[in-house]
């Protein structure tokens, strides 16, 4: 199942719309959140504490999340991705496996990157086909380096 999801930065924050694989919504608002029917995003929690990893590309950082996914390694997840955006992505676990970075495109308007992986299917799941893919929103960190700050899509 595809799930796409609206959302975006704002001058006074974020906000995390965001839905895992499988919603049965095509909206599902983060936990103390609320969707409104404009879609207008609202500030999220507090950003992310500086990691003590610190990554020169969105690239580098992503390749260093799907690494921690595959291990199912929480720790490392925490060093690349916002708390609001990790919920969303430990979410999928019961979809996805074996996530790998497909590549990164730069919005310029935003300054941050969208990125695009594939991943496979745990034993047993259901699938339209051999492959599924996931998008997630990186952005600057607070110090040097990147991370996950928007979990945008899963399917397959």
């Amino acid at each position: 199942m595809i799930t796409q999801v609206f959302l975006r930065a704002t001058a006074a924050g974020s906000l995390l719309l965001a839905a895992s694989c499988g919603a049965t919504s095509d909206r599902v608002a983060a936990p103390g959140s609320s969707v409104t029917p404009s879609g207008t995003p609202r500030p999220s929690a507090t950003p992310p504490a500086a990691s003590p990893v610190h990554f020169a590309t969105p690239e580098a950082s992503m390749r260093y999340l799907a690494s921690a996914w595959n291990r199912n390694d929480l720790v490392q997840l925490k060093h690349v991705t916002d708390p609001n955006a990790r919920d969303e992505l430990l979410r999928m676990h019961d979809e996805a496996a074996n996530l790998k970075l497909d590549h990164c495109t730069f919005t310029k308007a935003r300054g941050d990157y969208e990125c695009y992986f594939t991943h496979g299917f745990p034993k047993g799941y259901k699938s339209k086909g051999p492959v599924g893919t996931a998008e997630f929103t990186v952005g600057p960190a607070a110090k040097p380096g990147w991370y996950m700050t928007y979990f945008i899509e899963c399917g397959g």
